[in-house]
Parts: structure tokens; sequence; C-alpha cells
């Protein structure tokens, strides 16, 4: 069953107002190690972030953009307004990044992942009825990684069982040449035997087997091959890749 924002979101999400002293925003954020917080409104709704980046370039700091007489020569006063309100003022309103990118609780996690890289953002609002109802960060994906690895481990369903899974999941690699590559399973220790013609071919694959639930260990018998002749290449390797 693929996971949607519903069953990884954090909540309540952690917010603050525009009105919020950015003093306590950053307070906040060293507190609960949180590199970002989502800024909502009276009603619930989100209307900005403020992230570690917004907080990079501060007069404080030293850190604010210095002058550049031919630049700012040509930059329209309110540009010029706006970076100095930026680096100088001390709410939360004139410091965050006002662009929000939010989804349902509905919306599934690979189109979280996508939003997350196309936009360059870490934290995503979950948002129901116009309210937000919790936030999905990176971290919430990572706990259902670990989950998801924790589960690999687990005791072997049996030989049979296994060979059918890394069958599956051999078939569902188009770069996977099945036509030379085959994975014998034994006590839960998968043998990968067969010919490639790519070195390159050899750790994916190894992991490719090794990433199937139940798999205990991958030994790796793998005979590199001259790609138009065919002629071997070397020995297979042998010994235990788990």
């Amino acid at each position: 069953m693929s996971l949607t924002a519903a069953d990884l979101l954090s909540a309540p999400a952690i917010t603050v107002t525009p009105e919020t002293p950015l003093i306590g925003a950053v307070r906040q954020m060293l507190d609960r190690r949180m590199s970002g917080l989502l800024v909502v409104n009276a009603e619930g709704a989100p209307v900005g972030m403020l992230t570690e980046g917004d907080l990079l370039r501060r007069a404080e700091l030293g850190t604010e953009h210095r002058h550049r007489w031919l630049a700012d020569l040509f930059a329209p006063r309110w540009k010029e307004a706006a970076r100095f309100l930026r680096e100088r003022s001390p709410k939360v309103a004139d410091v965050m990044t006002a662009e929000v990118f939010a989804v349902a609780p509905e919306t599934a996690l690979s189109e979280i992942v996508a939003l997350m890289e196309k936009r360059g953002v870490k934290r995503v609002p979950v948002l129901a009825g116009g309210r937000v109802v919790g936030i999905v960060s990176r971290a919430d994906i990572l706990r259902v990684l670990l989950a998801r690895l924790a589960e690999a481990t687990e005791a072997s369903p049996g030989d049979a069982a296994l060979a059918q899974r890394l069958a599956a999941a051999m078939r569902a690699q188009s770069w996977v040449p099945l036509e030379r590559v085959r994975g014998n399973v034994r006590d839960g220790v998968v043998d990968l035997l067969g010919e490639i013609d790519d070195e390159r071919l050899r750790e994916p694959l190894l992991v490719l087997a090794r990433s199937v639930p139940g798999v205990k260990a991958v030994e790796d018998h793998l005979m590199l091959v001259e790609v138009y002749t065919g002629t071997p290449i070397g020995s297979a390797p042998e010994g235990p890749h788990g």
C-alpha cells in the first residue's frame, strides 16, 4: 500500500506567526533542533516558512550584503529597501520566505518527495480545510526508511518465497540482464550467478539482491565477459557480500 502524507505527518506542526519576534523563532529552532518553522496566520493557514537559509545574511552577524556601486546604481530603491528590511528586521514577517508549497493528507509519498526535490524544501505542510494539520519533513521520511530497512533484516520467509521475491525485483529493473543473470537461494543466502559485460553492473546487482526482504547475505559469482565475444575476463569472485 502506498504511503500518503496522512501516514507520515508530524502533528501538531510547530509554528510561529508573522508577528513573532525573530529572537523567539530562532530560539525555538535551536531548542527543538529544527532547521525551519512554518509561519501561519490567525486562521491557521500557512503564509510562509522561516528557515536557516533566511537567517544567514544578517546585520547582527556582519554577513549582510555589501553595497556594490554599479549594481546599486541601477537597482530599484524598493529592492534595496526590501533587502535592508530582511537583513535587519526583528520580526518573522520581514525575514520569512513567503512562498509555501503544501500538500493534502491524501498526497502520495512519491509526490511529496518529488515536490521536495523540485522546490529544494526540507518540509511540507499538510492542509485540510485550509488549515495546517501537520507537517511532513525529511526526518519523517527517514523514519519510514528506517522501518523498511529493519523489515529487511527479519527472519527469512523461506528459500522458495525469497527466490520469487528476487526474481520479481530483477524483472522490475530494466537494466538487469535477465537472460544472463540469475539468483539461487539456499538458507536465505543468494548465490548471484551468470555473466555481465560491464563491471558497473556488479554492485547494483548485489545491492538489488541484498535489498530483498529476508535475504541474509549475497555471494557474488558473476563472471565479467568481453562485450562482443563473450570471452571471460578473469575469474568470478567468491564469497559473501551480505
